[in-house]
């Protein structure tokens, strides 16, 4: 418990909540933001970050690699955000804790009403495409 609350503030800066936009879900790559000094300074790294995309390029599946909003991303951002809460449950910061709950909902909502393809009945890789990888269905 030391550990986490030593590491609370580092934790909830690494969320990426500064990558918010309107909708609640997050853009990393092909932001200013990623790019800006301090917010950079706040997740502890001196250069720009990017979206993680980990898979070999022969087991993507497809999935769409651009600078738009990807699913991937905000699923692991969603999970982030009830981590978060149950973080702080355990250090007993209720206010954070309705603030993360809270947040996290809205993000789930954003994340239907965005990548869900209703026709087809599949998650879609991002906001800009109507491909749907295994990826995007996996983790959503």
């Amino acid at each position: 418990m030391r550990s986490i609350r030593y590491y609370y503030g580092d934790l909830k800066a690494k969320c990426l909540m500064d990558f918010e936009t309107e909708n609640g879900l997050i853009i990393v790559s092909g932001t200013d933001k990623q790019k800006n000094p301090q917010v950079m300074a706040k997740i502890h790294h001196k250069r720009s970050i990017e979206d993680i995309v980990a898979w070999p390029i022969t087991e993507r599946d497809g999935y769409v690699v651009d600078n738009s909003c990807k699913s991937v991303i905000n699923a692991y951002y969603y999970r982030d955000l009830v981590l978060m809460s149950n973080i702080a449950e355990a250090l007993g910061y209720v206010d954070d804790v309705t603030f993360y709950k809270k947040k996290a909902a809205h993000v789930k909502k954003s994340f239907q009403q965005v990548f869900w393809d209703r026709k087809n009945k599949r998650y879609r890789d991002s906001d800009k495409t109507e491909h749907a990888s295994l990826h995007a269905n996996v983790f959503h």
